[in-house]
């Protein structure tokens, strides 16, 4: 019997350092996972913030979700700028100017800007040059421009090029809307990294006026789509998965940065 036990030790022994290193090499391939997930996850923020602003009033939405297809290239330079200028505007510059005597207006190089909240003397505006936006326009679109034109974030907030920089401030003229503001409502289905490219497919869908939009750009609402959404008042992951417009979204890495940038957006059914 002694001889019995001590045969068994071993084997036991044996045995529990196996489940030992079989749980450590299952806890560490569950890490790289999560670590890979979490990686993935910040990608896909990062570009989908390229897609357009979900505050609809400024630099033109979600420009990238259109009726059909819509390219880089077919993308308006000052929307570009647009989008850009939002991820810098709390990291650049300021200047200060003083009123026009008994108005509310700052004049600079005959350019005109209204004084911060249209009351008061003084008019702050966001100072940067074109060295400062450049990189996120590399980064996010993969271009160079040549030239750079004025451009508006919304219908208060204007951007002017001035003697090799922008400046930009609120416009002389303040614009009130007493129109309903959209709600867009957007959802990842699955993100595919293949070669140099990132796909990531989403469902998309507007409420405007008790109605449903497929896209960004039509003024045609969807029927059944408002039908059931008026019934329910509500917009949850069901009718967003019935009713939502698929879209593909494609984006390139660029090798010298390895960076991936927007190409294009697409309808899909």
């Amino acid at each position: 019997m002694k001889k019995n036990k001590n045969i068994k030790i071993p084997k036991l022994i044996n045995i529990l350092l196996l489940g030992i290193v079989l749980f450590l090499v299952a806890f560490m391939i569950l890490l790289i996972i999560k670590n890979n997930n979490k990686v993935d996850n910040d990608l896909v923020n990062e570009l989908y913030s390229y897609l357009g602003s979900n505050d609809l009033s400024y630099c033109e939405g979600l420009y990238a979700y259109g009726e059909g297809k819509i390219e880089s290239k077919d993308v308006a330079d000052q929307i570009k700028l647009c989008s850009a200028y939002l991820t810098i505007q709390d990291k650049v510059g300021e200047k200060t100017l003083k009123a026009q005597s008994k108005s509310n207006i700052c004049i600079y190089q005959k350019k005109k800007f209204a004084t911060d909240n249209y009351e008061g003397d003084t008019c702050t505006l966001k100072e940067f040059a074109p060295s400062d936006i450049a990189p996120v326009l590399s980064q996010m679109y993969n271009v160079e421009l040549q030239d750079y034109p004025d451009f508006n974030v919304d219908d208060n907030l204007i951007c002017r090029y001035i003697d090799k920089k922008y400046y930009c401030g609120l416009a002389e003229t303040i614009v009130y809307s007493t129109m309903e503001e959209p709600k867009t409502y957007r959802v990842v289905k699955k993100t595919v990294q293949k070669d140099d490219y990132f796909y990531i497919y989403d469902l998309y869908l507007k409420i405007h006026d008790g109605k449903c939009y497929l896209n960004n750009t039509t003024a045609k609402s969807d029927a059944k789509c408002t039908e059931k959404y008026q019934k329910k008042q509500d917009v949850d992951v069901k009718l967003l998965k019935k009713y939502g417009q698929r879209y593909k979204h494609t984006f390139k890495l660029n090798t010298k940065t390895n960076k991936y940038y927007w190409v294009k957006s697409e309808v899909i059914e």
